[in-house]
């Protein structure tokens, strides 16, 4: 298995190409956003399934990365830990892109 770490944009360009090595993504989401362009699972880029989270970017309840308050609610949490360990294990033979927004602190921190 490898492993990526991306931004949404790059997690988004990398579904529209053609692959030939199977691959899973874990797709974290701002739970204060709206998007409107996700990855998609599809036969051309070899993208086999996809975890998608929601969680704000910050360690612990106060101010998120973008300033806003963010409540224990809207962390990462033990059940979001338990999807991922669930999903790398059934995917163990895929590439695994794992991305958020900017692809620098919840992707890289799962």
């Amino acid at each position: 298995m490898n492993i990526f770490v991306m931004s949404r944009h790059d997690a988004i360009k990398h579904c529209y190409h053609r692959h030939e090595h199977p691959t899973a993504i874990i797709s974290i989401s701002d739970p204060y956003m709206i998007y409107g362009s996700k990855p998609f699972i599809s036969k051309i880029s070899n993208i086999t399934a996809i975890l998608p989270l929601s969680f704000a970017d910050a360690d612990r309840p106060g101010l998120d990365v973008y300033g806003r308050d963010a409540d224990i609610s809207d962390l990462m949490s033990d059940e979001d830990a338990n999807k991922v360990v669930a999903f790398v294990n059934l995917h163990k033979d895929a590439d695994l892109i794992v991305h958020c927004d900017a692809g620098i602190s919840r992707s890289a921190g799962v």
